[in-house]
């Protein structure tokens, strides 16, 4: 404030002229997903605040003020939900001047979780490391041995209760070192390390590994009918008769008949 003298006839007069507001400074600060405080500070004297969203007044209330050498600062504190979003206004006015400021307001974002980090060898020269979170609005960044490897946001997941987001990146099989899956929002940050291994040995699809049983069993069902084949021709091969006239003892196949008793008895009648 400040003092306006005016001598007339004799007389001092004395006027007190309070300090015009000057445009207020207002910042939010998110304390948790379910709520964030709403700060509005200003100068000048007999400072009244009102706050609005979106065009509705919320609070209307005087602060109490912090003498400074040079100027009266005021500020009103409130706390809102988390969620909550839209235009928010502070307007600051005395029996001098007004003054307002509009902020867009943002919903307070959960804090990122501990990240999980799993790797996978696709093959001796391929493997995948995975890592996720729970928060929102998600950051990612890689590190190998503390050098930056990629930085990225990831496409999230919405559940019941949280948003789950993951990141997956390719690697060379033989790649080793500390691994680092940093993950960070406007609100907390958290980071994961593992020690990256080597893949070795090779790794079979699962195609691979029922085509080689396809093959097997195709191979024995091909023996089995072989052999059941083999068996059966001999079955069908006729029996060497030995001939008793011929002295070198020769081989020659015949066929044999076999008569009845009744063939071989002859009719008395």
């Amino acid at each position: 404030m400040t003092l306006d003298v005016v001598f007339h006839k004799g007389f001092i007069k004395v006027f007190i002229v309070p300090d015009p507001v000057s445009k207020p400074e207002v910042s939010q600060t998110c304390l948790s997903p379910e709520q964030s405080v709403v700060c509005c500070s200003t100068e000048g004297d007999g400072v009244e605040f009102i706050w609005s969203l979106d065009n509705n007044i919320l609070i209307q209330t005087r602060a109490e003020s912090t003498n400074k050498p040079t100027s009266e600062v005021s500020n009103v504190t409130i706390s809102l939900h988390g969620q909550l979003t839209g235009n928010l206004a502070c307007i600051t006015q005395n029996d001098i001047s007004s003054e307002q400021t509009v902020i867009q307001l943002r919903s307070c974002k959960a804090p990122v979780s501990k990240p999980e980090v799993s790797q996978t060898c696709l093959s001796p020269e391929q493997s995948v490391v995975c890592c996720s979170t729970e928060g929102d609005g998600v950051e990612f960044i890689w590190r190998l041995n503390n050098n930056i490897l990629i930085q990225t946001r990831a496409e999230s997941t919405n559940k019941p209760t949280s948003e789950v987001s993951n990141v997956t990146i390719s690697l060379h099989g033989q790649l080793t070192g500390n691994l680092a899956c940093i993950t960070q929002n406007d609100i907390s940050s958290e980071q994961t390390v593992i020690q990256l291994r080597s893949c070795r040995g090779s790794i079979h699809s699962p195609f691979v590994t029922v085509t080689v049983a396809v093959i097997a069993s195709v191979c024995t069902l091909l023996l089995r009918l072989a052999l059941f084949l083999y068996v059966r021709h001999l079955h069908k091969t006729p029996r060497p008769v030995a001939d008793e006239d011929n002295g070198e003892n020769e081989i020659v196949y015949s066929d044999v008949r076999v008569k009845s008793a009744t063939e071989r008895r002859p009719n008395t009648k």
